[in-house]
């Protein structure tokens, strides 16, 4: 699956989801404000239709007051509630205007009314007494505010079955955004849960893989899982892991070629140097040991070549006994002691034997490179130190110099094969082959070798292996 096939859909997924939760709670809010209105609407209708009956009971009894004594004031509180009468009924009308069976009760009851202030007129044209008048016309309010009551039941009914209604709408409501927003957590999972298992989880193994590769294990090989993009990354790394691969086998097995090449005449003009040595006039000695010590050096050279080859290839063998590493580390010193006569060397090894188990001739291969690459990069002299020091389970020596030291940024490279300092390159001969060797002795023997050094003021190369 592609990276973009997986955008769209979980997008489309999102964008529905959300989609679904907006409309509900739009319809379910429209619903519920209607009802809320009805509800509304309603209540007032009850409120109207209470207020008429009051109304009617003080207009009945505002004509009997006016009927004994025909005060202005009793003229015009009747002609008040004869109003408010008016006002209720015109209130009803607009209020029970969208519902039938409240605009029946309220044409019934508007009819009553108007029979009722009908007869009430009539009534003044009679010889009725007031009291006649007044019980007569109370026979009328009774019969409407039996209506009236009616209306206001039937609306009590209306408003308990909207309250209903409108707790109803309101749990499915909370339902459905229960449900919808447990189904968008549930999808936004799902989703993490995909992005983890198709993009993180794949990118992470890569990362890793990556690094592997940067650190030296130039075997590992990516994982072809996840997006196709993804998959197109790793291919492409594996690719290019085997690619490099045959690349280096090819460089190796030239450099083996050149270096059995190179050796057997090297043999040869060592034996030649050799006797002529023997034979030679004291004019020509000091010649024939410059050129004795180059073709050493050139010999050395070779087999760091061969070593390397060897190494590289995975044909390292090492042949363990026990050794004592304090004696290695004296014959060392003694051997390159007369080799330099501006180099002062310090020994800082324990008293008595520290045996180790490992290839004594391997380790002594270590232990004289890194000897002369302190000789070789303090050129101005000064004192290489010697140190041992036994732990529990481990050794640990050391070789320091007071030389060059090398830059920060150039020490994670010089154990990798062919690699030298920018400033030691065009200055100080060599392959940078010596210590790309050790460090894979070292690891053949379960150690580690690593450098400290500070520019211009030294360096400090430890081993450690274990017992």
């Amino acid at each position: 699956m592609k990276l973009k096939t997986v955008t769209i859909f979980s997008s489309v997924l999102i964008g529905i989801l959300f989609s679904t939760l907006t409309i509900s709670y739009l319809n379910t809010s429209k619903v519920l404000d209607l009802q809320a209105r009805e509800l509304s609407n309603t209540e007032k209708q009850i409120s109207a239709a209470k207020g008429l009956k009051v109304a009617l009971l003080q207009h009945n009894r505002s004509v009997f007051l006016f009927s004994l004594n025909k005060k202005n004031i009793r003229l015009q509180k009747l002609n008040l509630y004869h109003d408010h009468i008016i006002s209720f009924l015109d209130d009803l009308d607009i209020l029970v205007a969208a519902n039938k069976e409240s605009k029946k009760f309220q044409e019934q009851i508007r009819n009553k009314i108007l029979t009722y202030i009908e007869k009430r007129e009539q009534f003044g044209n009679t010889s009725l007494s007031a009291i006649e008048q007044y019980n007569s016309a109370s026979k009328h309010i009774d019969e409407l505010d039996l209506h009236i009551d009616s209306f206001v039941k039937h609306n009590d009914g209306r408003m308990k079955s909207l309250i209903a209604k409108i707790d109803e709408e309101k749990n499915r409501a909370d339902g459905l955004a229960l449900f919808l927003l447990t189904s968008g957590l549930v999808t936004i999972l799902i989703i993490l849960f995909g992005i983890f298992t198709m993009i993180y989880k794949p990118l992470l193994n890569l990362s890793k893989i990556i690094n592997e590769y940067k650190n030296g294990n130039v075997n590992v090989r990516a994982n072809n899982s996840g997006l196709n993009e993804i998959k197109v990354v790793a291919n492409n790394f594996n690719l290019m892991a085997e690619n490099l691969k045959r690349q280096k086998e090819d460089q190796l097995s030239f450099i083996a070629s050149i270096a059995h090449d190179l050796r057997n005449p090297l043999n040869a003009i060592s034996i030649a140097i050799h006797l002529l040595m023997q034979d030679t006039d004291v004019k020509n000695i000091e010649i024939l040991k410059i050129i004795h010590k180059q073709t050493n050096d050139l010999n050395r050279l070779v087999g760091d070549l061969l070593d390397t080859t060897r190494i590289e290839a995975g044909q390292l063998e090492l042949e363990f006994s026990d050794t004592d590493i304090v004696t290695l580390l004296q014959n060392a010193v003694e051997l390159f002691r007369n080799s330099s006569e501006i180099h002062n060397f310090v020994l800082k090894l324990p008293k008595s034997p520290v045996i180790c188990h490992c290839d004594e001739v391997r380790l002594s291969q270590v232990i004289n490179n890194l000897i002369t690459n302190s000789i070789k990069y303090s050129p101005a002299g000064g004192c290489i130190t010697v140190s041992m020091v036994k732990e529990e389970d481990r050794i640990l020596f050391s070789v320091t110099d007071q030389g060059m030291g090398i830059e920060p940024n150039e020490l994670e490279n010089i154990f990798n094969p062919f690699q030298r300092t920018k400033a030691t390159k065009s200055t100080i001969p060599g392959i940078g082959l010596g210590l790309s060797a050790s460090k894979k002795i070292i690891e053949g023997h379960k150690g580690k070798i690593e450098v400290q050094s500070i520019l211009n003021q030294g360096s400090t190369f430890q081993v450690t292996l274990p017992v």
